[in-house]
């Protein structure tokens, strides 16, 4: 895909992340200050279990934007053909489809992510803040290798 902005910016294809954090940062207060407290005055009731949903909705919708995006992007290869367009060091054939074609499955997955991850971690249970909390003093109070690889484990989990 075309990853130029303008005529001497190119974007790289890692920075399309951006869009997903810009997302997050945008929806959480959104959905927390907004969205939310209307719901249940007009009558909608949003458990905790329909946001997740939702956000697993959201999630899949972004898949299959991905998929139309690419099957867009092999018609405009058969349609105009392909350029060369310099990456790092090498050249590689691309489309003349505009990067940005991706930016709405990136949006779509940080609004999954709002529902999904951020009603998932706070509605986690007390006692497992409490038991995470025991098992950080302990770390921090004996600081065992064995323990240290646990807890790495652990948390790579919760990621």
């Amino acid at each position: 895909m075309d990853l130029t902005l303008t005529k001497n910016v190119r974007l790289s294809a890692a920075s399309l992340n951006a869009f997903e954090c810009i997302a997050v940062i945008i929806l959480i207060p959104l959905m927390g200050k907004i969205v939310f407290p209307v719901l249940p005055k007009i009558g909608i009731r949003l458990t905790p279990l329909k946001k997740m949903s939702a956000g697993m909705l959201f999630a899949a919708v972004s898949v299959g934007v991905a998929g139309w995006v690419e099957i867009e992007r092999k018609k405009s290869i058969l349609e105009h053909g392909t350029f060369k367009q310099k990456l790092f060091d090498s050249s590689a054939n691309a489309s003349h489809m505009s990067i940005f074609y991706q930016t709405p499955q990136y949006v779509l997955l940080g609004a999954g992510e709002v529902l999904l991850s951020v009603t998932g971690k706070f509605n986690v249970s007390a006692r497992c803040i409490i038991i995470i909390i025991i098992i950080i003093d302990f770390y921090i109070a004996h600081n065992l290798k064995s323990f240290k690889r646990f807890t790495n484990k652990y948390s790579f989990c919760n990621i």
